[in-house]
């Protein structure tokens, strides 16, 4: 994370606001692509591997193919959607870039160590990179200027060498992993997964796909004072999502039915997310009134009010792993529409008057709704569940 911060910098010191602007847009873009596959088909492969250890080679083929159809099925479209509402030919060949980008990470197999509780392997891996990205930029900004098409061929190439780099070391410590598939399991993963990728599509619109909206609904250059404060929201969501990752293998097996474990759990969430909110906002008013130009330091506020909304949202995103345990796919689809329905129609309604302060007003109205419609989802669930365990008065 602080490679990606030097990164940000860098960017934000060399780029036009314009440029800076529309490569925030292809930064959520590339985030939504990656939400699409490692939260929908990554959570329900991670689920099998968990329970079926002996089919590993199956179920990481099965992932592979289906991850790729639904990453670029959802590029396609966000890349037509950018091209119809009037992006220029370098916005479009850099968002091509993005999404490339996008797709790579998705098909890094991360799951596959978190289902071994080797989660330091895939971090480290992930670190190397961007510290090798961020020396890249380093180079390249003493030199000229930092182009979107730079930027974003500096990213697809990374994020492909990471995948490939996963792959042969999860080969390497496994041993050659016989990765086959089967039309029957590929047809039963895509159904469910299109499902739970579909909805993290949805999930991904409030939170990472802010600067890809605000590109669309305000214009490049309030999307760049955007961009610059949404880094500390995705600093915001992904800390937090680390704790849910290392809990996932937890709740997917067979402690996922203690309702003891699930309350400290919640406890664990709320606490962690109290604490990692005051560092980040001693972190961001530091990095934005040392680092950043005058036009983007004045939005310190906005970061914090973005960071505050997030909170309730990731103990929802916490209840939507509880739901895909159950496999109540069109539950989390359902919980996900409508809150990215509610986030859409705030900004539409009330971007003209507010501008950029419709972006946390909207992050609360949807973060509220997936607080409480998922909690009401999960009560239900493990109260079904109580009833029908034997013994169970």
């Amino acid at each position: 994370m602080a490679c990606n911060f030097g990164i940000l910098l860098i960017l934000v010191n060399s780029m036009s606001p314009t440029d800076f602007g529309i490569y925030s847009s292809g930064f959520s873009v590339a985030a939504m692509l990656s939400a699409v596959g490692s939260s929908g088909t990554k959570n329900l492969a991670l689920r099998h591997l968990v329970r079926r250890p002996h089919k590993s080679g199956l179920l990481m083929g099965s992932y592979l193919v289906v991850t790729a159809a639904a990453v670029s099925i959802a590029a396609a479209m966000l890349w037509l959607y950018s091209a119809i509402n009037g992006a220029g030919a370098v916005e479009l060949m850099y968002l091509f870039l993005v999404c490339v980008s996008g797709l790579a990470t998705s098909l890094t197999i991360t799951h596959a160590f978190d289902a071994r509780h080797s989660q330091a392997t895939p971090a480290i891996v992930a670190g190397l990179s961007d510290l090798c990205v961020l020396f890249a930029f380093w180079t390249i900004s003493h030199q000229h200027e930092v182009t979107l098409i730079i930027a974003g061929s500096v990213f697809a190439t990374k994020s492909l060498l990471q995948a490939i780099l996963i792959w042969s070391l999860y080969c390497r410590i496994n041993g050659a992993v016989r990765t086959r598939f089967r039309i029957r399991h590929i047809c039963a993963m895509f159904r469910s997964s299109l499902v739970l990728a579909i909805a993290f599509l949805f999930a991904s619109i409030p939170m990472t796909g802010q600067g890809y909206i605000a590109r669309q609904f305000l214009g490049p250059t309030q999307a760049a004072t955007l961009g610059a404060v949404l880094p500390f929201l995705f600093l915001y969501v992904t800390l937090s999502s680390l704790s849910l990752r290392l809990l996932s293998p937890y709740v997917h097996n067979s402690s996922g039915n203690d309702p003891t474990f699930l309350r400290k759990t919640y406890v664990f969430q709320i606490a962690f997310g109290v604490v990692l909110f005051l560092s980040i906002a001693g972190f961001s008013w530091i990095t934005m009134t040392c680092f950043m130009p005058d036009r983007y330091s004045a939005a310190w506020p906005l970061a914090v009010a973005l960071s505050v909304f997030a909170a309730p949202y990731q103990i929802g995103i916490l209840n939507t792993i509880l739901m895909v345990r159950s496999a109540n796919y069109k539950a989390v689809m359902s919980v996900h529409a409508v809150s990215a329905c509610l986030f859409l129609s705030c900004i539409f309604l009330f971007s003209a008057h507010m501008g950029l302060w419709a972006f946390p007003l909207a992050v609360g109205a949807s973060s509220l709704t997936v607080g409480w419609l998922s909690y009401s989802f999960c009560r239900q669930g493990i109260a079904s569940r109580v009833s029908t365990t034997p013994g169970a008065i």
